[in-house]
């Protein structure tokens, strides 16, 4: 008798926790975007081949692109050097540096010569530099 307790509260219980707590939803979809990787800005010019390596030359921040290439479709925001960011997406374009486009959450698209997985500084800059860019579509 006391085992046929037990069983049945245990029963009610996960009948409990399925219609709470939504448990066996897999496949469901969900308005939040997913969960993604963790990166930064970094206006420094990474390019090596470039006239202005190492500079800093977007201090005032670069633009998030409402779409990737080739149609950016204007710009969605700025983000300033150093500003952590959430990537959700990848979409390679074309290939070489600044072909491939990061979806930011929150909206708006970047590619790769702007952001880094650890925050960029003059002193690190060469851990995340380029050597080919103009081999590339920069």
């Amino acid at each position: 008798m006391r085992q046929n307790a037990l069983l049945l509260g245990v029963v009610v219980l996960a009948i409990l926790t399925v219609a709470c707590c939504g448990a066996g939803t897999a496949g469901s979809t969900s308005d939040k975007e997913p969960p993604g990787r963790t990166m930064y800005v970094c206006g420094y010019d990474r390019c090596r081949d470039s006239g202005e390596y190492g500079q800093l030359i977007y201090s005032s921040g670069i633009n998030v692109w409402n779409n990737p290439d080739p149609d950016r479709g204007g710009v969605h925001h700025k983000a300033s050097n150093g500003d952590k960011v959430t990537v959700v997406e990848e979409k390679r374009v074309s290939d070489g540096p600044g072909g491939l486009w990061y979806r930011l959450q929150g909206g708006g698209w970047t590619n790769d010569l702007w952001l880094t997985d650890q925050v960029c500084t003059a002193g690190n800059i060469s851990e995340y530099s380029y050597t080919d860019c103009f081999a590339g579509k920069y």
